[in-house]
């Protein structure tokens, strides 16, 4: 009995309920009204936000022939850490991304236009620098794609994209363009500049050798000298010391360790030299013709 009494109480509240909302039905809907006028006049005046995507990716490897030798070089001539003086697709792309993400362009890029500066304080440098920085991280990022035949787990994806956010359409293009063409100057710079380092330490540890293979030949030529041994013999050359050889051969050998004009090292001195002139938009994959460009605003609309 209990049971049916709470089971009509119910559906009493509930006819009450649906009562009131049809008696009020036109303050109701206008109040619904009202809501989305006023939803739709904020949006309306509130500022424009562009969401910028370009996707990016490496080289392929006919595009780096250009380093053929120099890598050559230095896979016969190897130092510590080697492998990141090589100019290869994969090498170039991770420098891109690191240059890329250490937001030191685009700050400086931002720091040109009026959006920024009204975001910005009037505060000290420092604190300008912090704010330029903190607006670079919240407004772009950089995000893999993979491909469809590999899953996120797998480090082999095919592009990266890069993802910008900015309220002026105009504003965001230029941004966008003038930081990745900052990035790639600075990127190219940064790769000749280690290969020139790379084949001057190389060059350097020769000098380093020769000069000390120098003052051992000078020694024992002297030796040689007191000794009055001028030419070696047969008899000679099967003793250890190297003075036995006579200071004849050991002064032409010196003669000629000095007169090296170390031609390879050089030539790719020079490689270097004409690689610099290179096109910088030859190290990454991207058409910035095929930027996308989304109104945000608009997206919340419909």
């Amino acid at each position: 009995m209990k049971k049916i009494n709470k089971k009509n109480e119910n559906e009493i509240q509930l006819i009450d309920l649906i009562s009131l909302l049809f008696n009020n039905k036109l303050m109701f809907i206008i109040f619904i009204s009202i809501s989305i006028i006023i939803g739709v006049l904020y949006n309306y005046n509130s500022q424009n936000l562009y969401k910028f995507t370009l996707k990016i990716k490496p080289i392929n490897n006919s595009a780096i022939i250009n380093y053929t030798t120099t890598n050559e070089f230095i896979k016969t001539n190897k130092l510590a850490g080697h492998e990141q003086y090589l100019v290869t697709n994969s090498n170039v792309f991770e420098k891109f991304v690191e240059e890329l993400l250490d937001y030191q362009e685009l700050i400086s890029v931002l720091k040109k236009f009026s959006n920024t500066e009204e975001q910005v304080s009037t505060s000290s440098i420092n604190s300008q620098n912090f704010e330029l920085a903190s607006i670079a991280k919240s407004s772009f990022t950089v995000e893999p794609v993979y491909s469809k035949f590999f899953g996120e787990n797998s480090n082999s994806y095919l592009n990266l994209q890069i993802k910008f956010v900015w309220q002026d359409k105009d504003e965001g293009i230029k941004i966008l363009d003038e930081t990745l063409n900052a990035v790639l100057e600075n990127l190219k710079f940064s790769i000749n500049n280690d290969l020139e380092n790379y084949i001057r330490n190389i060059y350097n540890n020769k000098i380093q050798k020769d000069t000390s293979r120098i003052d051992h030949l000078t020694e024992q030529s002297l030796i040689a000298k007191e000794l009055g041994i001028k030419e070696n013999s047969a008899k000679e050359l099967l003793q250890p010391q190297e003075y036995m050889r006579g200071y004849r051969a050991l002064d032409k050998e010196i003669s000629l360790i000095k007169d090296r004009k170390y031609r390879t090292l050089n030539n790719l001195f020079l490689e270097v030299d004409e690689l610099k002139k290179l096109n910088k938009n030859q190290l990454i994959n991207y058409n910035f013709n095929l930027l996308e460009i989304n109104n945000l605003k608009r997206s919340l609309l419909y």
